[in-house]
């Protein structure tokens, strides 16, 4: 029998959605607030300091209280870097993060929505695990 370990409570369990899509970033989170019903609210950008140089990715939350799980918008191009390198053609990824496995979000549901060329769930080995510590941030 093969037993599965979470590694790390903060990244796992959770569902991460990559979308392609030519609207701006804004849009996209408006139209995600209109058609999934996320009341997502626009957040500090993510900041990551390398060396010398300091990266900023936006991005907008929510966490329902009720189904207790956590959204995350995060545009994939910052100021001038990827979020995830690996993925460059992503332009935005989509986060459920609920520690109790019952996610809201489907890729059926997220692909009928207006905006939307290209959507596909991300599975883990798709990016390494500094880009999932990231996308979670």
């Amino acid at each position: 029998m093969k037993r599965h370990i979470l590694r790390d409570p903060k990244i796992y369990p959770s569902q991460v959605f990559a979308l392609l899509s030519p609207k701006p970033f804004a849009q996209i989170a408006w139209t995600l607030v209109e058609h999934l019903h996320i009341p997502l609210e626009r957040e500090p950008d993510l900041e990551l300091t390398t060396d010398q140089n300091t990266h900023y990715w936006p991005r907008y939350s929510y966490t329902d209280p009720e189904s207790e799980s956590t959204f995350i918008l995060v545009r994939n191009k910052g100021t001038d870097s990827y979020l995830v390198p690996e993925l460059k053609n992503v332009d935005i990824f989509l986060v459920e993060i609920n520690q109790y496995l019952t996610f809201q979000l489907s890729l059926d549901n997220i692909s009928k929505t207006s905006f939307v060329n290209f959507c596909f769930e991300v599975e883990t080995n798709m990016i390494k695990p500094e880009s999932q510590q990231l996308l979670h941030a």
